[in-house]
């Protein structure tokens, strides 16, 4: 993620993280933060409810599962065109 945040295809599409153009705005920079740890938060949930769901499901579906998950959240990110969709699709595809 933090490879993207620099490109200008995405810098054109999510304007309100660009800290190209004054790298001291602190509300840029909370919101990419923001948006790059939500990954981090995902993958922490998942592994979290891994423990759980996976004695009841059992492995192979729980590979199923979390395959389906991240599958969801990638189609989620490349569809995004808003910071807030991205952000969703960020912390699903990290489940």
């Amino acid at each position: 993620m933090g490879g993207l945040l620099t490109l200008p295809s995405f810098v054109k599409t999510f304007p309100e993280i660009n800290t190209l153009i004054d790298p001291s705005d602190n509300q840029k920079t909370t919101i990419q933060g923001i948006t790059v740890a939500s990954y981090n938060l995902g993958c922490f949930i998942g592994a979290i409810l891994t423990m759980w769901i996976g004695d009841i499901l059992g492995r192979r579906k729980m590979i199923l599962l979390g395959s389906t998950i991240v599958v969801i959240g990638a189609i989620l990110q490349c569809s995004a065109y808003g910071l807030t969709h991205l952000i969703i699709g960020v912390h699903t595809s990290s489940n």
